[in-house]
């Protein structure tokens, strides 16, 4: 599958964000890392982006323009399950992942936890 192929919907990304974290686990502090991804992480490589673009608001210009919205956008809905009474549309990019981090690298935080959060999201954005 390409990414030209993927479903840049919501429910899609955080599905797929979901199975990506099932498939190669979870990690703190890091976007990618030999254990996994990092909630973060798992959004970005379900959009098609790099884990890393996510660093210093660093974005390839390669990607196509649809892969960044469909990310930051799953990144804005996760914020918004997790933190109800956030104003995840208000935030930049960076704030958007500096909420994810706290919440995904708390130190009690499972795989179990960050899976059910990622599909509740994904649920929750149903059409």
């Amino acid at each position: 599958m390409t990414t030209t192929d993927f479903d840049l919907t919501t429910p899609a990304v955080l599905d797929r964000a979901a199975n990506v974290i099932n498939a190669y686990g979870h990690t703190k502090e890091e976007y990618r890392s030999a254990d996994g991804y990092c909630s973060a992480g798992a959004i970005a490589a379900a959009s098609g982006l790099c884990p890393s673009d996510w660093l210093n608001n660093a974005t390839a210009d390669h990607h196509r323009p649809e892969q960044r919205t469909g990310a930051l956008t799953a990144l804005r809905t996760l914020v918004g399950h997790l933190y109800p009474s956030s104003r995840p549309e208000q935030m930049s990019r960076r704030e958007l992942v500096e909420q994810i981090a706290g919440w995904n690298d708390h130190p009690d935080r499972t795989s179990d936890q960050v899976i059910t959060a990622l599909r509740a999201a994904a649920r929750q954005a149903q059409p």
